[in-house]
């Protein structure tokens, strides 16, 4: 006997059968966003686990950071292998959040320059910048000009090559030409008092 057949004779509905009352699933709307689902409680599975972090994100955390220190590898496996399956989106996202907060990135990025690549913080930068009257160390300028408009870090090449320095080589600020200036003369004291002689010559020759 079919399930028509019993319902029109009376016996058993099919969510009946065995005993057991089957519930038929409907869909319910998610109370924040809105969106259709069809779980017992009133917010959809995104919604819910969203505000399941918030409520318990310290735990969370530091469950995550234990298991980060206990599994590194598997943990820069699995890093590296969500960025791969998600780079596009995770991009944009991160273009999206930069461009939103335009202000508070170049701030942080700013901070995060001065100490990976200059081993100095903010604190002795802006020392260093009240030290010498908010002006350039070499020519007095009152604006350090180039493209971003910030003070050109100096150090001593001889203790670091390169862009890179640490803390014990910080010379000074200055502006974008003077630094332009001395990179150009290698730091090389000689070159530099030849040219101040040459110069001088050239105005004794030609002052009358």
């Amino acid at each position: 006997m079919g399930s028509r057949e019993r319902a029109r004779s009376g016996g058993p509905s099919p969510s009946k059968i065995g005993g057991a009352i089957r519930v038929p699933r409907t869909l319910k709307t998610c109370r924040d966003c809105g969106a259709p689902h069809i779980y017992a409680h009133f917010q959809c599975h995104k919604c819910y686990l969203r505000d399941y972090y918030k409520k318990n994100s310290d735990f969370l955390r530091q469950q995550a950071e234990t298991w980060y220190k206990e599994n590194p590898e598997r943990a820069k496996s699995a890093r590296r292998k969500y960025y791969k399956e998600n780079r596009a989106e995770i991009l944009e996202k991160t273009c999206k959040y930069q461009h939103n907060h335009k202000n508070q990135h170049a701030a942080s990025a700013r901070k995060c320059h001065l100490k990976k690549h200059r081993g100095i913080d903010e604190v002795r930068y802006a020392s260093q910048l009240h030290k010498q009257g908010g002006l350039c160390a070499i020519c007095k300028a009152s604006t350090p000009g180039g493209r971003y408009a910030n003070w050109f870090i100096d150090h001593d090449h001889a203790c670091c090559s390169g862009s890179r320095s640490c803390a014990k080589c910080f010379r000074g600020l200055l502006c974008v030409t003077c630094n332009w200036g001395l990179g150009s003369f290698k730091d090389d004291e000689r070159v530099l008092a030849a040219a101040i002689k040459y110069m001088q010559e050239w105005r004794a020759k030609n002052a009358t």
